[in-house]
């Protein structure tokens, strides 16, 4: 065999890889959302498209389904808009401010369709095992120019602290004094609208996931609470599908005073007939809510499908 014949054959051969480089497992390749929210860091307009892809899976999930949904998209939130200082535990009042903000419309859903009995036991660890999930969306219009932030407060009773996230504009998250001697948490959401136009209307919508609450027969309660002037509030709650409500009742509560007043149902904008037995799902609104007020929904569950331990 010629030797330009021997070069020819030995260039065409397929080259023998070293056995240092082995392929990679497929399982530690990233999944397509991380891959998704890693590509939308790049720049402002894949922020955007992120944004919009999320508000559709969460927009159009409300119900059974979101909870399952929430879990797989939480990881990307936080890749992409992960708050500045959050869980803070000190901020100015300046940027605290609740003046300068106007709430044409509110639309709160607690959904608790994941919701699950725990045992004792494992109400002292810090496991995720029971999910409330709570969707808002507000509709605003900035009164001052100078206002750098609208201020929402999430208060929760449980050990494992809550997951509150935005697809709309940047946040950060300062946590608040308690409330008295109880052992319910407070957090001040402080939602970015520097750079929103006075007086024209800007929808903020905010994400929080709360854990293994509502276990006690105290904390049979959800509560609505309004810090600013608010033209409508929708409240609308969504019980467990195996676990339906009894004897609900209405109530608000005013932060200044510490007083708890009882409403008449008859008289309420409430989606419920009040000769109902069991109620799967209510929603109530209320017009021109009073600030510094929480409205609140109280219910019971059947204790003896508790567990014993």
């Amino acid at each position: 065999m010629s030797r330009k014949r021997r070069q020819r054959r030995q260039s065409s051969a397929a080259p023998v890889r070293p056995e240092s480089q082995k392929p990679t497992s497929s399982t530690a390749r990233p999944t397509w959302w991380e891959e998704f929210s890693n590509w939308s860091t790049k720049a402002r307009w894949r922020k955007i498209i992120f944004g919009f892809v999320l508000a559709i899976i969460v927009l159009g999930a409300v119900g059974a389904a979101v909870p399952s949904i929430v879990s797989g998209i939480e990881y990307g939130i936080l890749r992409v808009q992960l708050p500045t200082g959050a869980f803070e535990r000190a901020l100015s009042d300046e940027l605290t401010s609740k003046s300068g903000v106007r709430v044409v419309e509110r639309r709160t859903t607690l959904d608790l369709s994941d919701w699950k009995w725990m045992s004792s036991k494992d109400l002292q660890t810090d496991s995720k095992m029971s999910r409330g999930l709570s969707l808002t969306s507000f509709v605003l219009r900035k009164t001052e120019s100078s206002a750098k932030y609208f201020v929402h407060t999430v208060s929760s009773g449980s050990k494992v602290e809550p997951s509150i996230l935005s697809d709309s504009h940047p946040l950060r998250i300062v946590q608040a004094k308690n409330q008295g001697s109880s052992n319910i948490r407070q957090w001040n959401v402080l939602v970015d609208i520097s750079q929103e136009p006075d007086d024209l209307p800007l929808t903020v919508n905010l994400i929080m996931t709360f854990w293994n609450g509502f276990q006690k027969k105290s904390d049979w309660w959800a509560g609505f609470r309004v810090l600013h002037d608010t033209e409508k509030l929708t409240s609308r709650v969504i019980f467990p599908p195996e676990l339906p409500a009894t004897n609900v009742k209405f109530r608000f509560k005013d932060i200044t005073s510490d007083e708890i007043v009882d409403l008449d149902a008859t008289t309420l904008k409430v989606a419920l007939a009040p000769s109902e037995m069991s109620v799967k799902e209510l929603t109530w609104t209320v017009d021109n809510p009073v600030p510094d007020r929480s409205y609140q929904v109280t219910w019971t569950w059947p204790e003896s499908a508790a567990p014993t331990n």
